[in-house]
């Protein structure tokens, strides 16, 4: 009996060993994979001379990193291979000539902090939402015409700031930002505040009241452009009655002459 038992305990040891030896080597080609992924990055760093301070050339070091700091370097792209740091908490792009923010941007589960400001953002992608312990994001100075519903599953958000972009609206789902304790969309086109917008308090939505003051402004100067056209079609359809009534008097006139 104690044979036998002692045979069972060199099995499983044995079983445990070749387990460790196969999870081993999967991870190692893990590994691999990933580590391919992480030279592009390395790669692309060089090429748009990203000092290592910045980012670092050791692919594991690279991939502990929880900050990239890569603001006001000129770049013009992302690589998508930087969709593999999910380590990262914070992300700084400020002050580039990005236009787009990829769908990759989903990926950095990690985030609490992105800023994107002064770029040629025209939209951000939907995949943002998945970004939900997000507490910062900064897309100021940009050129977004609209925000994407998903916004609103960014729950843990404390700072939206949307400042100078060419929002017209900004979509209903905000109002699901409960957590928000800053809110900033001066410089914008708006033509309409969600209600929900409306009753934040001036604590939490920056200088609300000359964000309301400037919109009544800008409706009211559409109000008397409005009046303003619709007076000149007037005039131009009174014009061209006249000139049709006289053209008409003139014909009776000669055909009775």
């Amino acid at each position: 009996m104690r044979q036998t038992f002692e045979s069972y305990n060199q099995y499983r040891s044995l079983v445990d060993e070749l387990g460790s030896r196969l999870t081993a080597k999967i991870n190692e080609r893990e590994w691999e994979k990933l580590e391919s992924e992480l030279l592009k990055i390395i790669a692309w760093a060089d090429k748009n001379n990203v000092s290592e301070y910045q980012l670092p050339r050791d692919t594991e070091e690279l991939y502990e990193k929880s900050k990239l700091e890569l603001q006001n370097l000129g770049l013009t792209d992302l690589p998508n291979s930087i969709g593999n740091l999910t380590n990262l908490t914070r992300l700084n792009v400020d002050r580039n000539k990005l236009t787009q923010l990829p769908d990759w941007i989903g990926n950095l589960t990690n985030l609490t902090s992105l800023y994107v400001g002064s770029n040629g953002l025209t939209h951000l992608p939907d995949s943002i939402g998945k970004l939900t312990n997000l507490a910062t994001l900064d897309v100021f100075n940009n050129q977004l015409t609209h925000l994407p519903d998903s916004i609103g599953k960014l729950t843990n958000l404390t700072k939206l700031n949307v400042d100078r972009n060419k929002l017209t609206q900004l979509p209903n789902s905000i109002g699901k930002l409960t957590n928000l304790t800053s809110l900033d969309v001066r410089g914008n086109g708006l033509t309409h505040l969600p209600e929900c917008v409306l009753q934040l308090s001036p604590n939490v939505f920056y200088k609300k009241d000359e964000v309301i003051q400037a919109l009544q402004e800008r409706l009211e100067r559409e109000r008397l452009e409005k009046e303003r056209l619709e007076q000149e079609r007037l005039e131009k359809e009174r014009l061209r009655k006249e000139q049709e009534d006289a053209k008409l008097v003139n014909r009776i006139k000669r055909f009775f002459s």
